[in-house]
């Protein structure tokens, strides 16, 4: 099911989702495997109750954060082009909602961490800055088209929890593929083994 072919507006704002998250993204590519080593340490002393094996997760490696990131660009592109050629496709109309109104509460998050933490956190500068508004506006854009509703935008809160599982297997991922190619380091393939003796 393809659809009649989609005004210009609407396949500029479907494109332009992956561009806020990636020049969002770029700030994380920049300071996540540095920020992330003081953070446990942080979060220990903010939130003493965080077991300290969760805590302990948080560290990300260079190779882990570029990889990671690159596993959710291919996603976030990959739908963005699949609903400009299938305008009629209801899976990438979703996705594209789920989207939309994931990096806009992404952007939230960051802000919220910084927060309550007191500290910066990774993509802080560029998640109200860059993120939100970005995310505002595509969803704005693709009402205003007739691409979507505000109730379905609503509705796709819903699939939400769904997200940090793909964000951690994209980290899994990642992981694995920094010990594989040995990339990580050996503090990565045995970070790889311990996750995997966990499950």
């Amino acid at each position: 099911m393809t659809g009649a072919p989609l005004p210009t507006s609407t396949r500029r704002a479907l494109r332009a989702l992956p561009v806020v998250w990636f020049v969002h993204d770029l700030e994380e590519l920049a300071t996540m495997s540095a920020t992330s080593q003081h953070l446990p340490d942080r979060i220990g002393a903010r939130l003493p109750w965080v077991p300290a094996s969760v805590r302990d997760r948080v560290r990300t490696g260079p190779a882990e954060a570029a990889g990671a990131i690159a596993l959710v660009g291919v996603l976030m592109v990959g739908t963005a082009e699949l609903a400009v050629r299938r305008p009629g496709s209801r899976l990438a109309r979703t996705f594209v909602e789920v989207e939309t109104v994931g990096l806009g509460l992404h952007a939230l998050s960051h802000v919220g961490a910084s927060l309550v933490l007191r500290c910066y956190t990774t993509g802080v500068v560029t998640a109200p800055t860059v993120a939100l508004p970005g995310a505002a506006v595509v969803a704005t854009t693709l009402v205003d088209e007739g691409y979507t509703t505000w109730p379905r935008l609503l509705r796709a809160v819903r699939w939400l929890p769904a997200l940090p599982a793909v964000a951690g297997l994209a980290h899994l991922g990642a992981r694995w593929a920094a010990a594989r190619w040995g990339t990580g380091g050996p503090a990565v393939a045995a970070d790889v083994r311990g996750s995997s003796r966990d499950r």
